[in-house]
């Protein structure tokens, strides 16, 4: 499957991002809310064009749905009688297509079933899944235990003693922010429920130790920390709460490391957003803050197993004095290095800057800076939700924000015009999750930054779903090495010879058959004699590289076959008529002995 570049129109070609809600006739808005809602970029149809979901307090669940570049506004059946917080597309059953999960603050989960191309059959009650967790927040989806299908980590956002917040009993706050002794808003763990298949899942959140205590919680990511090929868990607490880092021991357990790896920051944490921002190898996460402290980039050191602070190298003082939420990485000009946006809604003093920053790249030492505004125009709005696709298919990636009060939806389209190439590729699990959620992807090629790494996640950053498809852009590189996919399951692939500039959809198992001499680079030419020193089985065209230099005598060359130093290469008996003295070997014996005879 191929995706190729679309060239932008000449009204464009001086501009960065363009909001083209308005000409899409998008106008969604969440007026009544609190602390942003969720969004998603999923593609849930599945046909080849990323589409928008939304839910507003007590509204309907709003889907723009899109083909070649328009927007059609639809709604689905489901409510959010409180306000939707994560919204996403999923596939729980694993059968190919993707089914609905929406976690509510004030209201039930909503999860229904996809059962054809927009018919519906809603599986909430019989799934096992909390129906009422009052302050659920949100849900990151993995296959925690490589069984095959996806499973779900549900956070909350409570508070164990109320009084912490010094808040009266008649504080509009009180049932919001509760002790736990209210019947109707009881606090509750963060909760880990494995799938069991067929819309039913388990409570294993005692024998996984995933409990996290009764905390606020805001974001939540599974992703493989330690890189030892199981999902690990980070945990982003709001308040005096510390984040939480959980280790997967990979026999159904975790291990709380927070403290040795130090991890566990007291922050007003909002999101968690990944991304190796200096291309040094090593993952970076973004936690946003308020203005009590500022946002703190980590990284996490293998070496060390400790997450180190980054922040001041790479934000410097960006960041300082901002209330920030949704955050997302994405590498908006396709010069290898990831940019940034960086919601802002500072409650007290509403309609705040959000933040665009480019990436200086290596001149640079990979620190941010606010580009100007023709690459990104000035907005003020109550910003929380983030999420990012290359929607009309160009290989530039977009974005969409989703807004507080009166402000609309911001759909930000690419239409920066460089000679940066780029690749896009599509996962398709077969023996694991069919989404791949959990997967490595390494990108080589010919610059000093190969490979270019990512994970695969589901449930990451602040509320929202960005597209499957991950992006990566290449600067001047103009022919991918390969690509080597490591699956949920452990197991690699690797793909030869892809083309840039294109979407590749990559399906488990298939890489085989696409790439016959894999070792080969895919060219399939070396050294077909099976006799030379070199001799590769898979080649299938002589390439002209066969050498001889490891025989020496007639025992190093295989059965039936005598070396011939003259010809350097080792013949069959009968085509070696100038070994006259028998011995194995043409050489300066076999010439005295012809001339005695002559």
């Amino acid at each position: 499957m191929g995706w190729m570049f679309l060239a932008p129109t000449t009204a464009l070609l001086s501009q960065g991002f363009v909001n083209i809600a308005p000409e899409q006739n998008m106008v969604y808005t969440n007026p009544f809310g609190q602390w942003g809602s969720g969004l998603s970029l999923a593609d849930w149809n599945q046909d080849g064009w990323p589409d928008v979901t939304a839910c507003r307090e007590n509204g309907p669940t709003i889907v723009y749905t899109q083909s070649e570049g328009q927007f059609l506004q639809s709604e689905l059946a489901p409510v959010c009688a409180g306000e939707g917080k994560s919204i996403q597309w999923v596939d729980i059953d694993d059968d190919g297509d993707l089914d609905l999960f929406i976690t509510q603050e004030a209201a039930p989960l909503i999860l229904l079933e996809q059962t054809d191309e927009g018919l519906w059959t809603d599986r909430s009650s019989e799934s096992n899944l909390p129906l009422f967790m009052p302050l659920a927040s949100c849900a990151s989806w993995s296959d925690y235990d490589r069984d095959g299908d996806l499973d779900v980590y549900l956070g909350a956002y409570h508070v164990d003693e109320l009084n912490e917040l010094g808040l009266p009993e008649d504080s509009t706050l009180w049932d919001v922010w509760n002790t736990g002794t209210s019947e109707e808003w009881p606090a509750v763990t963060n909760k880990m429920f494995r799938n069991e298949g067929g819309f039913l899942f388990t409570d294993v959140t005692d024998e996984t130790g995933l409990d996290n205590g009764i905390q606020l919680t805001l974001a939540t990511l599974f992703h493989d920390i330690d890189l030892d090929g199981w999902p690990d868990l980070l945990v982003a607490n709001d308040k005096w709460n510390p984040n939480a880092y959980y280790h997967n021991d990979g026999n159904g357990s975790f291990e709380d490391l927070s403290v040795a790896s130090g991890f566990d920051l007291v922050l007003d944490a909002m999101t968690l957003t990944e991304g190796d921002i200096n291309q040094d190898g090593w993952r970076d996460f973004l936690i946003t803050n308020t203005p009590q402290g500022s946002d703190v980039l980590l990284t996490y050191n293998p070496e060390s197993a400790q997450f180190e602070n980054i922040t001041n190298t790479h934000f410097g003082s960006l960041l300082a004095e901002s209330w920030t939420w949704g955050a997302r990485f994405m590498d908006y000009d396709n010069d290898t290095d990831l940019d940034a946006f960086v919601a802002e809604h500072f409650p007290a003093q509403p309609y705040q800057l959000n933040h665009f920053f480019e990436n200086g790249g290596t001149d640079n030492g990979f620190a941010f800076f606010i580009p100007s505004t023709d690459i990104f125009p000035e907005d003020f709005t109550n910003a929380h939700t983030v999420a990012s696709a290359d929607w009309n298919r160009d290989g530039r990636i977009d974005f969409a924000v989703h807004n507080l009060g009166n402000h609309k939806i911001r759909m930000w389209e690419n239409v920066t015009v460089n000679s940066n190439h780029w690749v896009e590729i599509e996962l398709q699990g077969i023996v694991s999750n069919s989404q791949a959620i959990g997967s490595w992807v390494a990108v080589y090629c010919d610059h000093p930054a190969s490979p270019f790494r990512t994970y695969t996640a589901l449930g990451e950053d602040y509320l929202s779903q960005s597209e499957s498809a991950l992006h990566f852009g290449l600067a001047e590189v103009t022919a991918i090495d390969s690509v080597v996919v490591t699956w949920p399951t452990g197991s690699s692939e690797t793909w030869n010879g892809l083309d840039v500039d294109q979407l590749h959809t990559l399906t488990e198992g298939e890489a085989a058959a696409l790439n016959p001499c894999p070792n080969l680079g895919g060219s399939c030419q070396g050294c077909t004699y099976s006799e030379a020193c070199n001799f590769e089985p898979e080649a299938l065209i002589d390439d002209g590289t066969c050498f001889f230099d490891c025989f020496v005598n007639s025992a190093s060359c295989g059965p039936g076959t005598v070396w011939d130093s003259m010809a350097q290469v080792c013949v069959e008996l009968d085509d070696c008529p100038t070994d006259i003295n028998s011995d194995g070997i043409t050489n300066i014996p076999d010439l005295l002995w012809f001339l005695a005879d002559f």
